[in-house]
């Protein structure tokens, strides 16, 4: 038993020196990577640091060339509505001021005259060649302004027209003279008179109709 003891004890301490080595070998390999841990950690930081950095002028660079490019471009006119000025307001009563304002039309009551004749058409029935007749028109102002006959004319130079000269007020009535002569007519007659005045409608017709026998005809039934 003494000569295994020795034996025995330098067994156990190589055991412990070999224990002793890995143990120091695995604490080195395991420092190693803590310091290769935080140096990859510090990198990464450093890279996102310049990466942060960096990211501004970019953004910097992006709006510059974005504010470049919409001064470059039209205005839209979807968008140009914006710049339209807005209405003033009245500091007093708050409410926005017109710009036009809208009158409403007024009713003007004009004064005319108008002009109504008693008869329109005369027939002097059947006469001889040769003979005149005459015809007094009357007509009478039933508007409400002065009346004034312009003028008149005859479709023939057989039939003479007269018209008064001064103006007629409202209510009044005057005359509208013809004269027929009936030298060198035979037959049916049918002359007319145009009266022009300051009424609406402006012109007005009368007519004359009748029968004109020829002298020889008249003659030969006094002679029988």
């Amino acid at each position: 038993m003494t000569r295994t003891a020795p034996y025995t004890l330098l067994f156990v301490l190589g055991l412990c020196a070999i224990l002793l080595v890995n143990c120091r070998s695995d604490s080195t390999k395991a420092a190693l990577e803590i310091s290769n841990s935080t140096e990859n950690s510090s990198t990464k930081s450093e890279q996102q640091n310049t990466s942060r950095t960096e990211s501004p002028k970019e953004e910097l660079q992006l709006d510059s060339t974005t504010l470049e490019k919409s001064d470059s471009k039209p205005l839209d006119s979807k968008n140009s509505s914006t710049l339209i000025p807005k209405k003033a307001k009245d500091t007093k009563t708050g409410n926005s001021s017109k710009t036009t304002q809208t009158q409403k039309p007024q009713k003007v009551n004009r004064k005319k005259p108008k002009i109504r004749f008693e008869e329109l058409t005369w027939n002097f029935g059947e006469i001889t060649e040769g003979d005149i007749v005459e015809k007094k028109f009357k007509f009478t102002n039933i508007g409400n302004a002065p009346l004034q006959i312009l003028s008149t004319s005859a479709t023939c130079g057989c039939t003479m027209p007269s018209f008064p000269f001064l103006d007629i007020a409202p209510g009044e009535s005057n005359v509208i003279g013809v004269t027929y002569n009936s030298v060198g007519k035979d037959g049916k007659q049918t002359p007319e008179v145009t009266v022009v005045s300051n009424t609406n409608p402006k012109v007005t017709t009368i007519k004359l109709q009748g029968f004109v026998r020829p002298k020889s005809a008249n003659n030969e039934n006094k002679g029988k």
